[in-house]
């Protein structure tokens, strides 16, 4: 069950750094920075960080190799689930045949990430 649990807060936490509207003025002043702009477009990119974040954050400092391998196993679990999701999701949103169907678009969880630039008022 933790493994659940870890999977979900992997995808949770990927999907605030990549698009949610609550982080967007930090996400912005990061995409100034040519590498990091790519790394914010990639969930496979930010859930395997992500991943190994949480694992540090679960089990601590790894102690032998045995814990090494699951670190990276974490964070590739962390990267495959949150793109398998974020895949998903959008193409559920690109189904959206009219506006009475539910999209996370209406709830205004997603930055558009129009306003890329934040000094921009």
């Amino acid at each position: 069950m933790e493994e659940v649990f870890f999977l979900l807060a992997s995808y949770g936490v990927t999907f605030l750094v990549c698009d949610a509207k609550v982080l967007s003025f930090p996400r912005n002043l990061f995409r100034r920075i040519r590498r990091l702009d790519e790394l914010l477009d990639c969930y496979f990119c930010v859930g395997f960080w992500v991943g190994l974040g949480l694992y540090l954050a679960l089990y601590g400092v790894m102690e032998d190799r045995e814990s090494m391998v699951q670190f990276f196993v974490y964070g590739f679990s962390g990267a495959a689930f949150a793109y398998v999701i974020n895949t998903a999701v959008l193409w559920l949103e690109s189904r959206h045949i009219s506006e009475d169907d539910f999209s996370l678009m209406d709830f205004g969880c997603y930055d558009d990430h129009e306003d890329d630039d934040p000094y921009d008022h």
